[in-house]
């Protein structure tokens, strides 16, 4: 149930980086679309394999607060560490203590592509490889 949403949520997010490609500069297009591309093909099959089923109104609001938690403590630790994510230890440091798999799936297919996105706006003012 939760893992729909953000199926739902990651495919919204891979339809607005495309169209972000037109906004990107000419210097930066050709690594972002090879990236994309990639990217787009691993993500797709990962998310269509995931049996979309939203639940119930009841079903969703048992789970609801403790995804919006997460997701807040996750922004927060990703927002701490500039979004700067280098090394496993790196992900450990963001993800917590507890089970890796808690966030590592798909929401963190959501977190990463977000993160992707940001470099797609940066792509369109200034050249990539300056970052």
């Amino acid at each position: 149930m939760t893992a729909t949403e953000y199926c739902k949520k990651i495919d919204k997010i891979l339809a607005a980086m495309f169209h972000l490609l037109d906004k990107v500069k000419p210097m930066n297009r050709p690594i972002l679309e090879e990236y994309l591309c990639d990217i787009w093909q691993v993500v797709v099959w990962f998310t269509q394999s995931i049996d979309r089923n939203s639940g119930t109104d009841f079903l969703r609001s048992k789970f609801e607060s403790w995804v919006t938690s997460e997701e807040g403590r996750l922004r927060k630790n990703l927002e701490d560490l500039r979004y700067h994510v280098d090394t496993h230890d790196t992900v450990k440091l963001i993800t917590g203590p507890g089970r890796i798999e808690m966030v590592s799936c798909v929401p963190g297919c959501s977190f990463d592509l977000l993160l992707t996105m940001r470099t797609l706006f940066h792509g369109s003012t200034s050249s990539l490889s300056s970052i």
